[in-house]
């Protein structure tokens, strides 16, 4: 899709205010035409000594044209904010919208800093391409293209000069179009780096601070702002040279204006004429002058609209067409065949990866860091996918499930529980996308043991959560599994859950999730083993394979086995 195309899209569904729009800058770009008319024949008449109620007419005719065109300008600008404002506002929900729907591969690899800046700032750089651009630069033409023509009327010679320089500055500034773009681009690729290092520089703030690491914080954000001034210096540059059109323009005026003299010298051309000549010269500097800005807005705005579709254009891992399985009801039975998997660039995480866990089990995954436990748990759910090999869902491989229906039936909490900024309420439902009255959220939270800490509020459901308002690390993890619980999913995915709380929390933990799983098929990355009392199954991981696999009582009984050895290892508080 050119960017034309892309533009043209945005502005289809508004075409009705788009024709409008056009309708008044063409009677504003007429009324401009008109002023100077009305100016000439007053200078001939005052010249020839017409009657004073012939010269007032003339003066309420201009008045009145004046402030008609001030009336139709306040018009204008009225109905290209109201466009401006619906298309990109649109564009800014279906980027987003993509955003949520891109592999997390995408995710990891792009700070969140630079998503804000390509959601956000690439979308108000188009604000103008989306309302009024292409209305101006049409607008503007046909008011030079007028003038121009008007001019030519009055006398050939003068507009073939006006002419002449009006084509040679315009082909200056096409000529220098691409090269301009271009620097633009990397103007708004540095600015997303810059995004990109606050937002993770912010986020550190407390290890910088506890490091003492400010002076390398300083210097990563002033390479960024080398990158940022270089690179914003030659789009300047770049534009400076293509503003050299209206340096040729200026010499196109002065030269027309001193043949208009000359010709009034001979006779040919009357003192009307000339000032009619430099009125309309004026006039058209203002016009060319807009198109100079629009032009320059073109650039970046081109930079943008290229960023913008190249995001559009990244794969959609939500709504594949191969995907269209249903999962079935009830709990769901967990499978792995021959799974491998590598993170881009990477050396590969999962070798040969082989279980199957049967449906309403509990399997509990084992294994040091980076063994592969919170890899195989995204792969479970969907956030990756197998290098080769097959993760299978209710006896269904997951590269043929629906990715909606993946996202309904099989639930995941990670270790780092994310509140939004709102009520209790918003945090359960988050903001509607979870259909349930307050009764069953009230049930939900008595459920898993949080009736006394919600009583303790005082505000009930509308308790504010998020932002500045805190809630401690236990009752994070407890409203994340109320939310599992709304949902209803078949499989539950829990990583790390007791990595944060202290032992007083975790026993309440336990027991919600024991709650949680009835009726479930639940997969648990332990961090302590005393986690683990509810697991049917065990997998222990070593570097990516499957060290060991059975029935968590099968394993006690056997005093060889490795998870039988980590056991005994934590009750007696020593390292295996």
């Amino acid at each position: 899709m050119s960017p034309i195309s892309f533009v043209r899209a945005y502005l289809r569904p508004h075409l009705g205010r788009l024709a409008v729009l056009g309708v008044v800058v063409v009677a504003g770009t007429l009324l401009q035409l008109v002023g100077p008319l009305i100016l000439r024949a007053f200078v001939d008449d005052a010249g020839a000594k017409a009657p004073i109620q012939a010269l007032m007419l003339l003066v309420i005719a201009y008045l009145s044209t004046a402030a008609l065109q001030q009336g139709i300008s306040i018009l204008d600008a009225r109905l290209a904010s109201d466009l401006a404002m619906n298309a990109t506002n649109r564009l800014r929900q279906d980027l987003f919208d993509r955003c949520l729907r891109l592999s997390l591969d995408f995710h990891e690899a792009t700070p969140p800093g630079a998503m804000i800046q390509r959601i956000d700032q690439d979308a108000g750089q188009l604000d103008n391409a989306l309302s009024r651009m292409a209305v101006i630069l049409a607008g503007n033409a046909l008011l030079v293209s007028g003038v121009i023509a008007l001019i030519l009327w009055l006398d050939w010679r003068v507009g073939l000069v006006l002419l002449g320089f009006s084509l040679l500055g315009a082909a200056v500034r096409l000529g220098l179009n691409r090269q301009v773009t271009r620097a633009w681009s990397g103007v708004r690729s540095a600015r997303a780096d810059l995004y990109g290092d606050l937002e993770e520089l912010l986020g550190a703030a407390e290890d910088i601070t506890a490091l003492d690491a400010a002076a390398y914080a300083e210097r990563r954000l002033q390479r960024t702002h080398r990158g940022i001034v270089s690179t914003t210096l030659r789009a300047i540059l770049m534009d400076g040279l293509g503003g050299s059109g209206a340096t040729l323009f200026e010499l196109g005026t002065t030269a027309a204006l001193w043949v208009a003299i000359l010709l009034h010298g001979r006779g040919h051309l009357t003192l009307g004429d000339v000032f009619l000549v430099a009125s309309y010269a004026r006039l058209c500097l203002t016009p060319l002058q807009q198109i100079e800005r629009q032009v320059q807005d073109l650039a970046p705005a081109g930079a943008a609209a290229a960023r913008t579709m190249e995001l559009l254009a990244l794969p959609d891992v939500v709504s594949s067409p191969d995907r269209g399985v249903q999962l079935p009801s009830g709990p769901l039975a967990v499978e792995a065949e021959h799974v491998h998997f590598a993170y881009p660039a990477g050396e590969a995480v999962l070798h040969d990866l082989t279980f199957r866990l049967p449906a309403g089990a509990r399997l509990g995954l084992v294994g040091r860091t980076g063994a592969g436990k919170t890899t195989l748990a995204r792969l479970l759910v969907g956030l990756h996918e197998p290098g080769s090999g097959r993760v299978k869902i209710g006896e269904t491989s997951l590269a043929q499930v629906d990715a909606l229906e993946l996202r309904q039936r099989v639930a995941y909490v990670s270790q780092d529980v994310q509140l939004v900024d709102g009520t209790l309420r918003d945090n359960l439902t988050l903001f509607g996308a979870v259909e349930a009255d307050d009764e069953t959220l009230l049930h939900a939270l008595r459920v898993l043991g949080l009736e006394g800490w919600l009583a303790a509020q005082g505000q009930g459901l509308d308790t504010r959560l998020g932002g500045a308002a805190r809630a401690s690390a236990g009752e994070e993890q407890l409203i994340a599994l109320a939310r599992v619980l709304l949902r209803d999913p078949g499989l539950v995915v829990l990583d790390e859950p007791s990595s944060r709380v202290d032992p007083g929390t975790e026993s309440q933990l336990e027991a919600a999730m024991e709650k949680l799983f009835e009726g479930r098929t639940a997969v648990v990355i332990a961090h302590h083993l005393e986690t683990l009392e509810h697991a049917t199954h065990i997998l222990v991981l070593d570097e990516g394979r499957s060290f060991e696999f059975g029935k968590r009582e099968v394993l006690l009984a056997d005093p060889g086995s490795h998870f039988a050895q980590l056991r005994r290892a934590a009750l007696a508080g020593v390292a295996p």
